[in-house]
């Protein structure tokens, strides 16, 4: 581990942090991705992506975050910064003295191919990151082994997406599409069955035989799942309410069908 001191808000390292937590397109573009936090930084190095450069401060290396950093892989830079430029490299309010930028490379689609029966979660359009993050949490605590997610939704790895997902993005098979039919084809001839959530199917959710293995689509916040990916399902569930609430939000909605797929598999 190479170590340096940066003093100036102006070093390129900072620059490029600051640009990659706000700008998905320079992510894209780049593949490189920007973390803040121990739990965060952890699970990458756990996942095997390679560190670019740690930034951290003289107090946190010494104290609570020690063994972290100690055990940084060999050649990782590690920038050292005083107290006050580190609060404005931050994304979060209330700091936590460790921050990294990590090369990516999305999960190759051969990868994905081979998951057999594992069940699935196909996001369509989804536009809260926190929404993203939290389902892709869920997934990954429910035993799901891959996330599809559409063309035109919120990007996995911003600042807030991150943070719902609490590291989950790291454990868990992740691809972006751009065409969902020949998805829906790929996950059939691995024997997947693809079940959509609406409000106005009559099959509540917990009717439906999970047993078989499921991709389940949930839908853009605002307007569900697009006509056309919706035509495509095998059939549709949806998950009554009662009282005047007259929706879920998608994280809640996908818990819920993700943890009944869990409870039928396991009995």
């Amino acid at each position: 581990m190479s170590e340096l001191k940066i003093t100036s808000p102006q070093n390129p390292a900072i620059r490029e942090y600051a640009r990659l937590l706000k700008n998905n397109r320079y992510r894209r573009r780049t593949g490189k991705i920007a973390l803040e936090g121990p739990n965060l930084i952890a699970e990458a190095i756990k996942a095997g992506l390679e560190p670019e450069v740690i930034f951290s401060t003289e107090e946190y290396k010494k104290g609570s975050g020690y063994n972290l950093v100690s055990g940084l892989p060999e050649g990782v830079k590690l920038a050292v910064l005083p107290e006050k430029l580190f609060a404005r490299l931050a994304a979060t309010e209330s700091p936590q003295e460790i921050a990294a930028i990590f090369y990516y490379r999305e999960t190759d689609s051969g990868d994905l191919a081979h998951k057999g029966p594992d069940p699935a979660l196909i996001l369509d359009r989804l536009q809260d990151p926190g929404n993203l993050g939290t389902l892709i949490r869920t997934a990954a605590a429910a035993g799901l082994s891959r996330v599809y997610l559409t063309a035109g939704g919120a990007d996995p790895f911003s600042p807030k997406a991150l943070r719902s997902s609490a590291g989950a993005v790291f454990q868990i098979c992740l691809k972006e599409i751009e065409d969902p039919a020949g998805l829906l084809r790929e996950l059939r001839e691995e024997g997947l069955q693809i079940v959509g959530t609406t409000a106005g199917s009559s099959l509540v959710y917990w009717k439906a035989d999970y047993r078989r293995p499921t991709a389940v689509v949930i839908g853009n916040e605002t307007w569900g799942i697009n006509p056309e990916l919706l035509s495509a399902v095998d059939y549709s569930v949806s998950i009554p309410l009662s009282g005047r609430v007259e929706s879920l939000n998608a994280a809640a909605a996908g818990a819920v069908i993700m943890y009944e797929i869990l409870r039928q598999r396991r009995t």
